[in-house]
């Protein structure tokens, strides 16, 4: 057979002709039995038809006869792939990269695959192996730094894009990506100038325009980041990432319909992203729209960045008659979070079936005392068989909580009661006022807004007989208190919620940033205030100095994101009134 007849085989293959291609392929091997390339092509062909274990057979000989052959291993790989056979795509990527850099083109082909099945590290290695043949390819070490990206390794990344800047000057897309990468790092200075950079070259990248609008919100310049995001939206009206951010802008400003009209837009702009939605829904809720914004919330379970959703093999729980059923019902999120919706466990167990919980190990003592879980698991221990799961923050939606009906019968939370009464016993000699003390939350150093110094709740002291004990638990319990507070500090002693919460119970009164105990207290009845910053949690809604969540809650909010005075302030005059 002429080197034609395997042209014209691979030809009618290529186009998708499978019927009139393979006996073509045969006639080749009757007459060549040893022909590499025919076998190579009849394998990759026999595979494309189901019959892997006949096709992979025949690349392997290919292989055998010519084990140089990048394409042979690039197609035996691509088997394994599609079969789920991990340990042989590492075996056999450690093959091609030991042949160097031959063929970069199916390297890249190979390199896009293993990214597809979450294989990065592999990926990685084919890529940087392309590179190191074509150094040129501004393609190739774009792909690298989006992998590098993908893994976690910000840091490899800008190496590889500054180094994109330097080989490729004019190309707009390596000042754009190492700029958006700096301002993300909180390199904010050097990643503006990278994206100016960008923007000289290419005035109309609205991406660039998104992201520099990003970094200028961050240094609080909000007009020069609105005109960014006007001037973008005017070149491209649809771009969802340009109506997302002005919603984010907008919300920053307490505009709250105006953000929530531009976050609309964005989902229907990007129906399938979960960031749109994500943030759509947050604003929903907090604007007291319930129905939807619950919908919305489920969202958060495809945020990559959150890593909520546990990915469990069982379906999740719709809401359907779960009789006869065993569920995981499961905790998400902060300890806060769980604590707040904890309150649905009960009825929706009413409603029949098998009910386990997996929470945090510090939630387990405090919950123990649910009615209906069967057994309550700590995360990290091995869970028992179930039918379906739901995560706890997915039960407002199914049990349908609106506004006007939020469930807040209070307490629906007790410490153990030989815990409460060894506090009793402790501080039956106090006889202050005694108030438990809370200004940090769990997100130190992360940019959380919830978070103050103790410094900050200094103008308490103001009031005079009253005694403050520490709540505070991590880093920021090292603070030292101000001198003119008359201050308590038992935390040493608080090994899980079921402690603080015993506690909190024999305290007259809670004052924290919004925080975990905030919730702990609202679930107990005690006497809670909570310092709410300008952008508040979804909960905590707009404007109300009350919180429908938690009847023996105050709300004392900031007017502005500078302006922490005002309501620490109003906490002074208020403690001054208060009468446990």
């Amino acid at each position: 057979m002429t080197p034609d007849s395997l042209q014209a085989a691979l030809q009618l293959h290529r186009s998708g002709q499978l019927d009139r291609a393979e006996p073509l392929y045969r006639q080749i091997l009757a007459a060549e039995p040893q022909n590499p390339d025919a076998l190579h092509f009849l394998g990759v062909l026999m595979i494309q038809r189901g019959q892997s274990l006949q096709g992979s057979a025949m690349i392997r000989q290919a292989i055998s006869l010519r084990p140089d052959a990048v394409d042979y291993h690039v197609s035996l790989t691509e088997y394994f792939i599609q079969s789920g056979q991990w340990k042989e795509v590492d075996e056999s990527i450690h093959r091609i990269v030991s042949f160097g850099p031959k063929n970069h083109a199916l390297l890249i082909q190979l390199g896009r695959r293993l990214s597809q099945f979450g294989r990065q590290s592999g990926a990685v290695d084919l890529i940087k192996l392309a590179i190191s043949a074509q150094p040129q390819n501004p393609e190739y070490r774009g792909m690298l730094a989006a992998l590098y990206c993908n893994i976690g390794r910000t840091d490899l990344a800008i190496e590889v894009l500054r180094e994109g800047v330097k080989r490729h000057p004019g190309d707009a897309r390596f000042w754009h990506n190492l700029g958006a990468l700096l301002c993300s790092s909180d390199q904010i200075d050097e990643g503006l100038q990278a994206i100016n950079e960008a923007l000289k070259l290419k005035p109309d990248l609205v991406g660039a325009l998104a992201n520099r609008a990003v970094a200028l919100r961050r240094l609080g310049r909000h007009a020069e980041a609105m005109e960014d995001l006007r001037r973008g939206i005017e070149i491209d009206p649809r771009a969802p990432q340009l109506q997302n951010n002005l919603g984010a802008l907008l919300y920053d400003q307490g505009r709250w319909e105006e953000a929530l009209a531009a976050w609309k837009l964005a989902v229907e702009q990007a129906p399938n992203s979960p960031m749109e939605h994500w943030n759509y829904g947050r604003l929903l809720l907090l604007l007291g729209y319930f129905e939807r914004g619950w919908e919305e919330f489920e969202w958060r379970l495809k945020l990559p960045g959150l890593r909520l959703n546990r990915n469990f093999k069982q379906p999740q729980w719709d809401g359907s008659d779960p009789t006869g059923k065993t569920i995981l019902l499961f905790t998400e999120g902060g300890f806060g979070d769980a604590i707040h919706f904890i309150r649905l466990v009960p009825d929706i167990i009413a409603r029949g079936g098998k009910w386990y919980l997996e929470c945090q190990p510090a939630l387990v003592s405090l919950f123990e005392g649910m009615p209906g879980i069967e057994r309550i698991i700590p995360r990290g221990e091995e869970l028992p068989e179930f039918d379906m799961q739901i995560p706890l923050q997915s039960l407002p939606r199914i049990a349908g909580i609106r506004l006007e009906d939020i469930p807040n019968k209070v307490p629906y939370l007790n410490a153990p009661r030989d815990r409460v009464q060894r506090w009793a016993d402790r501080l039956a000699n106090d006889p202050h006022p005694r108030v438990g003390l809370v200004w940090a939350g769990s997100n130190v150093g992360q940019g959380d807004s919830r978070t103050r110094s103790l410094s900050t709740f200094a103008p308490l002291a103001a009031v005079r007989n009253v005694r403050f004990y520490s709540l505070q638990k991590g880093t920021e319990s090292q603070q030292t208190p101000p001198g003119q507070l008359d201050w308590v500090d038992f935390t040493a002693e608080l090994h899980d919620f079921a402690d603080t919460a015993a506690l909190v119970q024999n305290l007259d009164l809670i004052i924290s940033v919004d925080t975990s105990i905030v919730h702990l207290a609202g679930a107990l009845a005690k006497p809670v205030w909570v310092l709410i910053p300008f952008q508040s949690d979804f909960r905590w809604l707009t404007d109300r100095t009350d919180s429908p969540w938690y009847p023996t809650m105050r709300l004392f909010r900031q007017p502005s994101n500078q302006d922490v005075a005002t309501p620490i302030a109003q906490m002074v005059e208020a403690l001054r009134e208060f009468h446990p």
